[in-house]
């Protein structure tokens, strides 16, 4: 069997890591921690130009192409099994983007005797399209989920309202470009949650690979561990909309309204290419419901103000999205 070679991106808080916990259970796959390796364009534009600043970090690192600030890469760590120094000797021999990649699994799949790889960044939204491009046997997964779930759980994570929502429509919009591919899936984490057996096996049959039942067995009903992440009180295994219940009504109304108001500026779209230019567009193409409500002036402001300090804060660190800002508010 060739190797198969799977992304797995969208939005943050949308189930991707219980996604890739399920699917490192089969017998073929091998998935570690995020890299971050796959949000880098130069590398898919000029790869031998720019592999010297792989394990770089600021100020000569790589940026991720993506509203998520991050520089640099994450490669050194126990579960790929490589040391500063070997990734210095795989990159120097490396002739392309997907030689270096496959070289860097290597260590993983073997040690656990697997087949495939699959890496899980939610940037690697950005550049789905790229990727498959790119690489031969390839295949990009997309999970999506209810907006006001994601984003009351990224708000939960310590991200503001402008943020939450920037990440949940860039992220979402930017994906969206790779979907008439044949070799991209487009995933709801509700049918994860409410119908996992037959939703794996789709899932599985897209990646040419046999139903396994230990993906779905461990200690819960879904066969997912470490489900829950610190940083908030969120599980990802909970019942699907219980956490709209626990959204306090204040935070509700905020969302509500800045999904009925926030959208992708020109600038975002022509520095992302995205497809779909607001929450009212991106969410009638992947069913989920819309309701537009009406601005409050304190909730305008509060936007307008968060917006503001957003660009700032990233033309400080000189990111492009700094100075071709991404979001704007509908007129």
């Amino acid at each position: 069997m060739s190797k198969l070679r799977i992304l797995i991106g969208g939005s943050g808080s949308t189930g991707s890591s219980l996604l890739k916990n399920i699917l490192s259970r089969h017998s073929s796959v091998f998935a570690g921690n995020e890299t971050s390796l796959f949000t880098k364009k130069k590398l898919y534009e000029d790869f031998t130009g720019h592999k010297k600043h792989i394990l770089k970090r600021f100020p000569q690192g790589i940026r991720s192409h993506s509203y998520h600030m991050y520089n640099g890469v994450d490669l050194v760590s126990e579960e790929y099994g490589h040391t500063t120094s070997s990734l210095i000797e795989l990159i120097n021999k490396s002739s392309d983007f997907q030689s270096f990649a496959d070289g860097f699994f290597e260590n993983g799949i073997d040690r656990f005797g697997k087949t495939h790889w699959l890496e899980k960044t939610p940037g690697n939204a950005f550049l789905f399209k790229e990727f498959l491009n790119s690489f031969e046997n390839s295949k990009t997964i997309h999970l999506t989920r209810n907006p006001l779930d994601t984003i009351y759980s990224l708000i939960r994570r310590g991200f503001n309202l402008v943020e939450s929502c920037g990440i949940y429509l860039l992220n979402t919009a930017s994906a969206l470009r790779a979907k008439d591919y044949d070799d991209h899936y487009q995933l709801k984490y509700e049918d994860l949650i409410t119908h996992p057996e037959a939703t794996v096996k789709r899932l599985l049959n897209f990646l040419d690979l046999p139903f396994e039942s230990k993906v779905l067995e461990s200690g819960n009903p879904y066969g997912i561990i470490e489900t829950k992440i610190d940083s908030w009180r969120y599980d990802e295994t909970s019942s699907v909309h219980r956490n709209i219940q626990e959204i306090p009504e204040s935070t509700l109304s905020n969302i509500m309204q800045a999904i009925s108001v926030i959208k992708v500026s020109e600038q975002g779209s022509n520095l992302f290419n995205s497809i779909e230019h607001d929450f009212q567009t991106l969410l009638s193409s992947l069913d989920y419901e819309f309701h537009e409500v009406q601005i409050e002036i304190k909730t305008l402001n509060l936007i307008k103000r968060q917006m503001r300090l957003d660009r700032w804060k990233r033309m400080k660190k000189f990111y492009q999205t700094g100075f071709y800002y991404p979001l704007a508010i509908k007129k």
